[in-house]
């Protein structure tokens, strides 16, 4: 039992760091527009001093891409786990307006997340991340997110299920940790400038240590775009839980809804559009933003 705990406290671990390591698009100061490249799921706003004043995460609609299926669209939704309180607020209402709102989270099935379960020491992902918050000045997801909504749908693994899947592809959460440490030295080695230790240390001294601690992670999540990677093209951190959410998506589609929403770690969703392209016919219809991070403060 305190083996199968310590499992679960570490694959929690883990996941709560990868899913603050996403990728995310570069805004050049005052055109306000995400460089064409594929579609980005979160990206910076910078003011004229290059400084960043804006995380954002974005919202992307697939709709059919031969125009049958009248009514379906599909909402990508980026999820940063820690954000302003506005930001969460905003999150709140814009899900009311899915018949389905698919969300992620490696627990047993059935489990609806509540601030008091989330907060005791044996859940990994609460504790990381609840202290990010706290030393963020941030809200965190697991206590602003409305998870008891009617049209709320658990689609991700168990933890039995992630524990099976990591086995079944020789994945170790040692192997991962390491993976995630080459890439964010790549990435350091490539923007010297951004992320290092160096500033992550000033930026725990600085006297506006919030600010300047987001303005440091905003910084190491655009560098480190690769994360979403890690174990390869069959990986359980992220294939394997995104087939899972699709399985959970195409059943709630042959129950006739319509409008559904997927509520994710933006590094999920690049293998995730691609598969609603392939799989399910899909075809990108628009995008809008949402800001996580107000940073502009001094």
């Amino acid at each position: 039992m305190r083996r199968k705990r310590a499992k679960y406290l570490l694959s929690n671990l883990l996941l709560a760091v990868f899913s603050a390591s996403v990728g995310a698009a570069e805004v050049d100061p005052g055109d306000g527009q995400a460089k064409p490249d594929a579609t980005t799921f979160v990206r910076i706003q910078r003011d004229d001093k290059n400084r960043p004043v804006t995380l954002e995460t974005g919202i992307v609609s697939y709709i059919p891409a031969d125009g049958t299926r009248e009514g379906l669209a599909v909402d990508l939704i980026a999820a940063i786990h820690v954000g302003d309180q506005k930001y969460f607020e905003q999150l709140n209402e814009l899900f009311k307006s899915y018949e389905v709102l698919l969300y992620e989270l490696v627990a047993p099935a059935g489990v609806r997340p509540h601030p008091d379960q989330q907060r005791q020491p044996a859940i990994g992902l609460g504790t990381v991340q609840g202290g990010m918050s706290e030393m963020l000045e941030l809200a965190f997801q697991l206590d602003e997110i409305d998870y008891t909504a009617a049209n709320f749908v658990h689609a991700d693994m168990t933890p039995a299920e992630f524990a099976r899947s990591m086995e079944n592809n020789g994945e170790t959460m040692l192997s991962l940790v390491f993976q995630m440490i080459g890439h964010s030295i790549a990435a350091q080695s490539k923007n010297p400038q951004h992320g290092t230790d160096l500033n992550f240390l000033a930026a725990l001294f600085s006297p506006n240590r919030a600010l300047m601690l987001k303005r440091t992670m905003a910084e190491q999540m655009h560098d480190m775009d690769t994360i979403a990677t890690l174990g390869g093209q069959n990986s359980t951190l992220v294939v394997q839980r995104n087939k899972k959410a699709l399985d959970v998506l195409r059943r709630e589609i042959g129950a006739d809804h319509k409008k559904l929403g997927i509520f994710y770690g933006a590094a999920h969703l690049p293998d995730m559009e691609q598969r609603l392209v392939t799989e399910f016919q899909l075809k990108r219809d628009s995008q809008r933003w949402l800001p996580a991070w107000d940073m502009s403060t001094e």
